[in-house]
């Protein structure tokens, strides 16, 4: 499939293309994740928010903005958590969490997303989550994990504080130096 750009397509990839440029050339992609890249990335381009829905503070853009933005950050190397947030909002869409939402608009939320880990995943018992992950990507940049979690009724999606207590993280020693193994208590 071929993706044809609008003006205002061509005219985001080239602002995302310049910025990450000029904020995180190579030789700066190769220390790894910079956390202040990140928040200007955020507040000078506002990507964070970019499919965020406006009700929450985001742009409201649709998935062709965020491939055109993916493209961009993929291509440059960007590292750090911006994939994973974007799937977490994905998710958090579908949920309307506004807390989560407006938190990730305004880029004071990193989040990483949790794919379903089946019977040793996570658990939730209506007041608290249990269980480990073998592996989240972005883990440990990450301030709040989205993941499903075997509750009571079903399967639920429960955001965790990754820096709350009973968490640990474990960084994981892998190609990109990303993944980490979380585990509630």
């Amino acid at each position: 499939m071929k993706l044809v750009l609008s003006e205002e397509h061509q005219r985001l990839r080239e602002a995302v293309r310049a910025f990450l440029r000029a904020a995180s050339p190579l030789p700066k992609v190769r220390e790894g994740y910079d956390p202040q890249v990140y928040a200007r990335l955020n507040r000078e381009l506002g990507l964070s928010g970019l499919i965020v829905p406006e009700e929450y503070g985001g742009a409201g853009a649709g998935m062709t903005e965020l491939a055109v933005v993916l493209e961009e950050t993929g291509a440059a190397l960007l590292p750090g958590p911006f994939l994973t947030t974007a799937f977490t909002t994905v998710a958090l869409t579908r949920v309307r969490d506004k807390e989560l939402l407006t938190g990730i608009a305004e880029g004071r939320v990193l989040a990483a997303l949790a794919e379903p880990a089946g019977e040793t995943g996570l658990t939730y018992d209506g007041s608290a989550v249990r269980g480990t992950l073998a592996q989240v990507l972005s883990g440990m940049e990450a301030g709040v994990l989205v993941a499903p979690a075997q509750g009571g009724d079903g399967v639920v999606l429960v955001a965790v504080d990754l820096a709350g207590p009973g968490v640990t993280r474990t960084p994981l020693d892998t190609l990109a130096s990303h993944a980490v193994r979380p585990a509630c208590s």
